[in-house]
């Protein structure tokens, strides 16, 4: 008798077992998934930087997504406010035409570093109410190929705690696939909005300032385009992306990334904050195209020295062939230092980068700006890279003209001295730049 109940004793168990199960499941499934069947009726979105709102008091803002280098795990960026730490969810719909609004995958836990579910790892940025944060959705195997052919895109909600339907963001490539491929001897500026209210751009500085860079060996320009430029500026942009080069260097290029803080935060007080958010979406952004990049904006005008007995001026490439030597290829970063030029006597618009030829004698490391391997660093602070930490300093390589102000503060202190001498380095680069602008203006409104 013994043996006949054993059996019978834990077939009734397992059955509890499994009925339990699927009471818990169907209940997780409700709470958790319910209303992401509330997707929109649209297309996912192949465009990003739209900081649209994942909750309902506009308080954490999706930013763009990324395939990590690993592929296991896609990499996520958020504009956050500090106080605030919802539980966001992740999951994975189809963005093409056959299955768009299609739910690829059960909803998940996003997490930071360390694996610590609904977590968020803060970027290193001046203290403020907001700030970039990133996350991290696991990949599910069967999903890899199609997110690494682009017809997947990421959803982020907040389960059952709000309404409000998933905010869908593209997945793109970031880092490089292969690690042992050979890095490409090209740089790629990235330019994010000044942090310089004050700073006023003439159209004609604006020129002054691709033509520079053109000229000095950069092959991409990616600017981060607040929509609401100024005409001028758009036009000037779109002439670049229709012709990038009227010159023989046709690699050259321009890529704009239109975006807009949210209406409903102060975009004056967060204009600092995003600035460096910005840089770490560059980083992966354009991984895919360069092999280094340097972190600039509209305020700041690097000139590489000059070398030698001839006084030969260098170009992006001598300093990439400089940077690949044993003296600095043991760290991913070499970091420049910055000289600020003499403070604008009015208000009014710079007009050209020439105009303002005196900078200080000294310069400043506290504002140095750093060019970084493309495929190693993974993250930057306006002034120094993070991950990783090391860099080589190489004042011997050239300086950065800095258009704003050197501020004294508590988080980076920088005391500005009032000795300045005559900038010979940049207007050098005078004729030849005003010769290119020439050329450029040929091919745009007779307003400008």
């Amino acid at each position: 008798m013994l043996l006949r109940k054993i059996p019978t004793y834990f077939s009734k168990r397992t059955l509890v077992s499994i009925l339990v199960t699927i009471a818990l499941f169907s209940l997780f499934k409700y709470v958790g998934f319910n209303h992401v069947r509330k997707l929109p009726k649209v297309r996912a979105p192949f465009e990003d930087l739209t900081f649209e709102s994942i909750d309902d008091q506009h308080e954490t803002f999706a930013v763009s997504a990324y395939l990590e280098q690993n592929r296991r795990l896609v990499r996520i960026f958020l504009l956050k406010k500090i106080t605030v730490d919802p539980l966001i969810y992740c999951l994975y719909v189809g963005n093409t035409k056959t299955d768009v609004r299609n739910i690829l995958s059960n909803s998940m836990e996003t997490f930071a570093f360390g694996r610590r579910k609904f977590g968020f790892r803060n970027l290193t940025e001046p203290s403020g109410p907001y700030r970039g944060f990133v996350i991290f959705c696991r990949i599910p195997p069967k999903l890899l190929t199609s997110i690494s052919r682009g017809t997947v895109s990421v959803a982020l909600h907040l389960g059952n705690a709000s309404p409000k339907p998933p905010v869908i963001l593209p997945i793109r490539l970031g880092f490089p696939l292969n690690e042992i491929q050979i890095i490409p001897s090209s740089v790629g500026l990235c330019v994010t909005p000044s942090s310089e209210q004050q700073l006023r751009l003439a159209s004609s500085y604006f020129l002054e300032y691709i033509e520079l860079n053109r000229l000095n060996g950069i092959e991409l320009i990616l600017f981060y385009l607040n929509r609401d430029s100024s005409h001028d500026i758009k036009q000037i942009l779109s002439s670049y992306l229709q012709y990038p080069s009227l010159a023989l260097n046709g690699s050259f290029h321009v890529q704009v990334i239109p975006w807009s803080l949210p209406s409903r935060i102060n975009n004056s007080h967060l204009l600092p904050f995003t600035q460096n958010l910005l840089y770490n979406d560059c980083i992966f952004r354009i991984a895919q195209q360069v092999g280094f990049i340097f972190h600039t904006n509209l305020a700041e005008i690097f000139v590489p020295n000059q070398f030698g007995t001839k006084r030969v001026q260098l170009k992006w490439p001598d300093i990439l062939h400089i940077v690949r030597t044993k003296k600095y290829r043991g760290k991913f970063s070499s970091c420049l230092p910055t000289r600020f030029a003499f403070p604008p006597r009015n208000t009014t618009e710079t007009e050209s980068i020439f105009d303002r030829n005196r900078v200080t004698i000294r310069s400043y490391s506290t504002r140095q700006k750093c060019l970084t391997r493309s495929d190693k660093v993974q993250e930057v602070y306006l002034h120094r890279p993070i991950r990783p930490k090391a860099f080589n300093y190489a004042p011997e390589l050239g300086t950065v003209f800095n258009y704003g102000t050197c501020e004294e503060t508590d988080y980076e202190p920088c005391r500005m001295d009032k000795y300045y001498t005559l900038n010979s380095q940049l207007q050098s680069y005078q004729s030849a730049v005003k010769s290119a602008v020439t050329q450029r203006l040929r091919i745009l409104p007779a307003e400008l």
